[in-house]
């Protein structure tokens, strides 16, 4: 690999890549909307800017003269909008790809490219290779204010680009990856639909003591018990303020539970082996409990698989379930139906951040059925959550496998 020539690229291809300047190879869009020549019709202007049909029926333009002045966007032209990024002035530049024509605010930079694969394009800049040009020259003084960059500036970005071929050969490949993540996300999309959908149906609603639907064999009422009468522990992590230590057990809280999971990271906090002995000197956490996050963000749930070394924050709850009552996966699918979630949110203490008090949660009524029956449904609903996971790790390793790609395809 030189300066001139990507790390991966296509057999096929040996010749030096160019670079031109982003000037060089497009023009800023200087169209307006005077006289109101165009009015709104794209609908994605969180992404790109531009006016929407749902904010001028909704009559938030009050003045429909303001959309005077408003730069003409074609298909495939690329907007510059640092307005919806943390990192500005870095992005992010985007094609629009709607085939449509619209109108956009002047506070963005508007560009139509010549000469260049469209899609080769857009997937540069998806990439962080342009960034470097970026943060220097907005870092510089240049920048006027945070919303942009001056024109002139942004033009003088330099853009490498191999031959035609090999640009619409590269941006072919990463139209495909992006669809394939699109299909991806749409399947683990519709797997959740799926499995919300089975929540409603296979426990009981309102007054009824039997779901609508239900294995075969099982034909008898269900019992409804308050939370408290069917655990064996119910208490919450740490109240007490405790020192962080380079090595000892980790202290985790809510935001270390989503989705079924508990992950964590090298930010997150540890304390001392003392500590973790004094949070349970009474108790200890054992596998199979269920964790419960009750302040913050509140409903979250999972089962503790390996109790070594963790504890958490007062913002979890443990949830020890009575195993001649209750199954560990009953109670941690029983918590994700929207009947659970109902009362969690009807016993909400309002407040900088919302919480739930153990009083409350143990009056929480649950309807249960028999053992067996518990079994099998904490066992399907396992199986549709292991799929999502299974599909979502897939889709991470895609977005990855791009992300690589983004860096070592271009120059």
């Amino acid at each position: 690999m030189t300066d001139n020539t990507p790390q991966i690229r296509y057999p096929e291809y040996t010749e030096k890549w160019n670079k031109y300047k982003l000037g060089e190879i497009s023009e800023k869009v200087t169209s307006k909307n005077n006289n109101l020549i165009y009015n709104e019709t794209f609908t994605n202007s969180a992404e790109y800017g531009v006016v929407s049909q749902k904010d001028f029926f909704n009559k938030n333009i009050s003045n429909t003269k303001n959309l005077d002045g408003y730069y003409i966007i074609q298909d495939k032209d690329f907007v510059y909008n640092p307005r919806i990024s943390k990192l500005a002035p870095v992005g992010p530049i985007r094609c629009n790809k709607l085939g449509r024509t619209g109108i956009i605010s002047p506070l963005y930079t508007v560009f139509r490219t010549y000469n260049v694969d469209i899609e080769y394009l857009e997937q540069y800049f998806k990439s962080s290779k342009w960034h470097k040009f970026m943060y220097s020259n907005g870092n510089s003084g240049v920048r006027s204010d945070r919303f942009s960059i001056k024109d002139k500036v942004l033009f003088e970005m330099t853009i490498p680009l191999p031959s035609l071929p090999e640009q619409q050969q590269i941006g072919q490949l990463f139209q495909k990856l992006d669809q394939l993540i699109t299909a991806q996300q749409e399947k683990i999309q519709h797997q959740k639909q799926t499995k919300q959908a089975l929540l409603q149906q296979m426990f009981p609603t309102g007054d009824s003591s039997m779901p609508s639907v239900r294995y075969p064999g099982y034909d008898d009422e269900w019992s409804e018990c308050k939370l408290n009468n069917i655990l064996t522990l119910l208490k919450d992590g740490t109240h007490e303020t405790h020192k962080d230590s380079s090595e000892g057990c980790l202290l985790l809280s809510a935001k270390n539970i989503k989705n079924g999971k508990i992950f964590w990271n090298k930010t997150d906090r540890i304390i001392s082996i003392e500590d973790y002995n004094k949070i349970h000197k009474n108790f200890k956490l054992q596998q199979g409990d269920v964790l419960l996050t009750i302040v913050g963000s509140i409903g979250e749930t999972a089962i503790l698989k390996n109790p070594e070394n963790i504890t958490f924050q007062r913002s979890v709850a443990y949830l020890r379930p009575d195993k001649s009552k209750l199954t560990a996966e009953y109670l941690n699918i029983v918590i994700q139906t929207r009947q659970f979630q109902n009362e969690l949110d009807k016993r909400k203490a309002i407040s900088a951040q919302p919480g739930i008090y153990l009083k409350d949660l143990r009056k929480i009524r649950v309807k249960i059925p028999s053992l067996p029956e518990q079994q099998q449904i904490g066992q399907f609903f396992q199986k549709i959550d292991q799929q999502i996971q299974y599909n979502t790790t897939k889709l991470e390793h895609i977005k990855q496998m791009k992300k690589a790609l983004l860096q070592r395809m271009f120059i």
